[in-house]
């Protein structure tokens, strides 16, 4: 569970956890209380809390019901006493132009926007999939938006290809960041170890003081394999 989740977390001398919406079991007050009071014990930040939405669906039924489950779990982080939000841009629909989905996108995200900003969280758009796989399309919809509380969520391991040089690219517009295991080759014809003292250079040289969250997506068990890469990215933020 999630509250088992946050023991392993400070077991492993983490300083803040990241609650993704769709390991809850409930939404009801006093299980969102009993989380922020157990990780508030624990001596664990919430660094911030994650949905899985989907801007890019064709059915304006479908597209609201998006808007307003982000809403809700914007509430859901003011009460978590989470600071920012990371959103999706969503995936790809079987009909309709590129074009059209970006608009939807740009729509949805200055709604929500507009309504985390008046709640005091921000929002960050993540590289992930369908109109993010570069940093130019990331910045094209932040740019298209121009919202003070809207930002990104660096994900190291998702551009498509030259990763190094599309994190540079996002970095100065980054509020949150999830580090994985891989990254894209140059050329995006494949994936490689992440150079954890690179990218925390990146994140030195661009002034970044927010957190690095762990992605963890290796092949070993996670309650081994996740030790092991903490201690790497550790090694490199004091290399």
């Amino acid at each position: 569970t999630l509250f088992d989740w946050l023991e392993l977390a400070a077991g492993w001398g983490l300083d803040g956890v990241e609650l993704t919406s769709y390991y809850f079991t409930s939404e009801d007050r006093k299980y969102l209380n009993d989380m922020k009071a157990k990780a508030f014990k624990l001596g664990l930040d919430v660094s911030g809390t994650s949905v899985g939405n989907n801007f890019c669906l064709t059915e304006k039924e479908d597209w609201e019901k998006q808007i307003a489950d982000v809403k809700r779990w914007i509430d859901h982080s003011v009460i978590l006493g989470s600071p920012c939000m990371r959103v999706f841009a969503g995936g790809k629909p079987k009909k309709g132009a590129r074009e059209e989905h970006f608009k939807q996108v740009v729509e949805a995200l200055k709604i929500c926007t507009d309504y985390a900003g008046e709640k005091g969280v921000f929002l960050a758009l993540e590289n992930h999939g369908y109109l993010t796989e570069t940093a130019t399309e990331v910045l094209a919809i932040l740019d298209a938006i121009n919202h003070e509380w809207l930002g990104v969520n660096l994900d190291t391991g998702n551009f498509v290809a030259d990763p190094y040089t599309s994190m540079a690219r996002v970095m100065p517009k980054t509020l949150t960041a999830h580090v994985k295991a891989f990254v894209r080759t140059e050329k995006g014809d494949g994936r490689e170890p992440a150079d954890y003292t690179r990218i925390l250079a990146l994140f030195r040289e661009h002034n970044y003081r927010g957190y690095v969250s762990l992605e963890y997506e290796a092949d070993e068990d996670a309650k081994t394999g996740v030790p092991k890469y903490l201690a790497m990215i550790r090694a490199a933020m004091t290399a």
